[in-house]
């Protein structure tokens, strides 16, 4: 997604060190790492989510396809019964 490289890294860091001081810097780096750490739970719990609902949707899909189908076969044999219904009482008059 991003593509950092070494320099860039080492710019950043001289940067840091310059604006905030080599005294705050640990305390920098924790809090950035505790945000970064929080909104990956947050992006993660999102996505879980995102991925649940597209399930549930690919299956309420699959439900309605397989009773569509289960209908269709359902009047198919209804009308080769009442063909065959048809078929016996022409045989017995």
């Amino acid at each position: 997604m991003f593509e950092v490289g070494w320099s860039e890294i080492i710019i950043v860091a001289v940067v840091a060190l310059v604006v905030v001081g080599p005294k705050d810097l640990p305390l920098l780096l924790r809090t950035i790492g505790r945000y970064a750490g929080e909104a990956k739970r947050y992006l993660d719990a999102f996505r879980s989510q995102f991925d649940e609902v597209v399930r549930k949707a690919d299956l309420d899909l699959v439900r309605k396809e397989m009773n569509d189908v289960r209908a269709a076969v359902d009047m198919e044999i209804a009308q080769g019964r009442n063909g065959r219904m048809e078929a016996d009482h022409a045989t017995n008059r």
